[in-house]
């Protein structure tokens, strides 16, 4: 046979293999991925503002294209050539090999061909892979490529202290073991994202986090916290004049190494020498019923709210161990709320002048109107305060217009960065543990209610985190400050003074300034007007027309017998036939004939749970509500409970407000349960 005859022949048969549908796809694939790719590295070049997903596609989508591609060629040749081989068997032919023969002219291009190519993506694929790596620990990947489902964290990040912090270095941290976990955690993720199934809002990660002293601490050294600071907070009232009244305090901020002073302060939490622990029965940590303090000799103490010893079991709920996050929970993304904003924006020159009359009440009324259209937002600020000061003040919209715009971008700014519909995230959404004010933050322990065996609560006092800075001189020159206590703009006595920050601040419409704007289920029985009420025919009591102030007495005990007391100093307690109606026998005689009737009524109520079959909850809670089947069964119990629900709104809203509507309540729900 003649050598030089076989060689094409062989050639020939060998060319078969490359020549199949998968391999020419894997050449498609791999041409076009080289092709997108210079394309997008000329887009990145040229263009001046960063496109997250351009390095979305550079990095990560086509390199995986290309390897794709890749792996195809030669996957392609070796099925078509175990097909061919099959074939050639099944005709008794041993088939061609699959091998390289340097002999042959064609293997050898194919080798080059190889060799050139590996040459070429080598460095192409390791270089977009180490990119691509840090590409998707960049703040950019995080936020922007998820946009709608990070844009509040990032929102808040960018205006955070610590906008310039990648979100990989609190999140993830250093090493390979929680890189892994994350990437595991984000591949769930994106398919939540890929099918529209992630939650809204999404929840806090606080204890899903890395321990602080591998993230935090990396920056922050705990052995160096100590000494005190100056803090100095705005705040402007809602009048005409935007009245500014500034607090200044000194926050005991302390730290725990004795080289730089002794353990004292706020972070003697977590000093060296302390070890607090908590359980907390929700996924946010805002209910804590437990708290354990180990001292540095080892010693433990136990506070806890449930009144059970330190030696009994741990309540049920998430354990922790303090660290910095469990203060510091929003320290990168803190969502100001509306007040807040807009206190921060009057006092900085610029963003909001506050020679605009009632600026800050009309602005915190725009933002309430512009949450009924989010989508729609800008144009319903804008709308609000301008035709505020069109009808108004149209002095101030024509001479102060230029002020009118600045603002209206301010209080702009301040929605979309406030509010974010599309994820139901406001303010509220996340409480920031800073503080106290607007959310319990220090008040989850420190409220009063965390107690040791030997009785001793933990202490709530202001002196024990803050000094408050008392101006004794108007002039500047001359002005001294010593120390003194905080000064709430409304006096607060009784239980008002006790109560948390967060009860009546919440950071969106000021706190209410009358006693009935709170507590509308009593002003609203007094008055006869409490829609759930309005079937059963009650009218307004004798007390519609008084203030509350006129009987409760907030430095004395809330009992009628205060209150009765009271009477007498504008009542004499002979004159029954007052137009009033009201005196302090008439009262203690109301106070009695309520407490019979709802004993009535109670009664009432045990009797038809008892012929429904459920006698035994009956006589345990006879407003406790039990469900049955049954059409009749169904019926009684709906009426149970909705009776029990009306009896139980008086209790809250105390019957002795309107004592005649109350009797008549419960005189209803007696003549229905004997007629049935």
């Amino acid at each position: 046979m003649n050598p030089a005859a076989s060689e094409p022949q062989s050639d020939a048969r060998s060319v078969v293999f490359w020549r199949n549908k998968l391999t020419f796809a894997g050449a498609i694939l791999a041409y076009a991925a080289i092709l997108f790719l210079g394309c997008f590295f000329l887009i990145g070049l040229l263009t001046p503002v960063h496109n997250p997903y351009v390095g979305l596609w550079f990095y990560l989508v086509l390199p995986g294209v290309l390897v794709v591609g890749l792996l195809l060629m030669p996957l392609g040749t070796l099925v078509e050539w175990r097909k061919q081989r099959r074939a050639a068997r099944r005709n008794g032919d041993p088939g061609k090999p699959l091998r390289l023969d340097l002999n042959l002219p064609h293997h050898r291009k194919v080798l080059k061909f190889v060799i050139v190519t590996t040459v070429f993506v080598v460095p192409v694929v390791a270089t977009t892979t180490y990119q691509g790596y840090h590409y998707t620990d960049s703040t950019d990947f995080c936020a922007k490529v998820c946009h709608t489902v990070m844009e509040p964290q990032y929102v808040a990040q960018q205006r955070s202290p610590h906008a310039r912090v990648p979100c990989v270095e609190c999140h993830i941290g250093s090493g390979a073991e929680w890189y892994v976990k994350s990437k595991l955690s984000g591949a769930r993720q994106v398919l939540a994202v890929a099918r529209n199934s992630y939650h809204r809002p999404i929840p806090p990660a606080i204890t899903e986090l890395r321990p602080a002293v591998e993230t935090c601490q990396e920056c922050h050294w705990p052995e160096k916290f100590y000494g005190d600071q100056l803090v100095r907070i705005a705040h402007y009232a809602n009048d005409e004049g935007n009245s500014p009244r500034h607090v200044e305090m000194i926050v005991k901020t302390g730290g725990g190494d004795p080289k730089h002073g002794p353990a004292r302060g706020i972070h003697w939490h977590m000093a060296l020498s302390n070890r607090i622990e908590y359980v907390a029965t929700d996924e946010g940590l805002q209910d804590i019923t437990w708290v354990r303090q180990v001292t540095a000799d080892g010693r433990s103490i136990v506070y806890r709210r449930d009144g059970l010893t330190g030696r009994d079991p741990k309540p049920d709920g998430i354990e922790r161990t303090v660290d910095c996050m469990d203060c510091h929970n929003r320290a990168a993304h803190d969502f100001h709320p509306p007040l807040v904003a807009l206190d921060l924006a009057l006092d900085s020159a610029g963003m909001i002048d506050r020679s605009l009359p009632y600026i800050k009440r009309e602005a915190i009324a725009a933002l309430v109107a512009a949450r009924t259209a989010p989508d729609n937002a800008p144009q319903v600020i804008d709308r609000h305060i301008n035709e505020f000061y069109r009808r108004e003040y149209p002095r101030v919209a024509r001479d102060s217009a230029a002020s009118v715009r600045q603002a209206v971008i301010a209080v702009s700014d301040i929605f979309r960065t406030t509010f974010f519909p599309r994820m139901s995230v406001d303010w509220r959404t996340y409480p920031n543990n800073i503080g106290h004010k607007n959310f319990p933050g220090c008040f989850r322990c420190h409220n009063g209610d965390m107690v040791s065996d030997d009785g001793t609560a933990i202490q709530r006092t202001c002196a024990s985190c803050h000094v408050f800075l008392e101006v004794q001189s108007a002039d500047a020159e001359s002005s001294l400050i010593r120390a003194g206590r905080f000064a709430h703009p409304v006096p607060l006595m009784g239980v008002h003074a006790t109560t948390a920050c967060s009860n009546c601040h919440n950071g969106g419409v000021p706190p209410a300034t009358s006693c009935a704007s709170c507590h509308t289920v009593e002003s609203g029985l007094a008055a006869g007007t409490l829609p759930e009420l309005q079937r059963f025919g009650i009218s307004a009591g004798p007390l519609a027309n008084h203030s509350c102030e006129a009987c409760h007495d907030l430095s004395k005990p809330r009992d009628v017998q205060a209150i009765a007391s009271r009477c007498t100093t504008c009542h004499n307690d002979a004159a029954a036939d007052h137009p009033s109606g009201i005196h302090a026998e008439a009262l203690l005689a109301a106070q009695t004939a309520l407490v019979e009737a709802r004993r009535r009524a109670e009664a009432a109520l045990a009797e038809v749970k008892a012929s429904a079959g459920v006698a035994s909850q009956a006589r345990a809670d006879p407003l406790a509500y039990a469900g049955g089947r049954g059409d009749e069964r169904s019926n009684s119990f709906a009426w149970l409970e909705d009776s029990a629900s009306v009896m139980r709104l008086l209790d809250q809203a105390s019957a002795i407000h309107n004592p005649d509507a109350a009797i008549t309540v419960y005189d209803a729900i007696v003549a229905h349960a004997q007629g049935r």
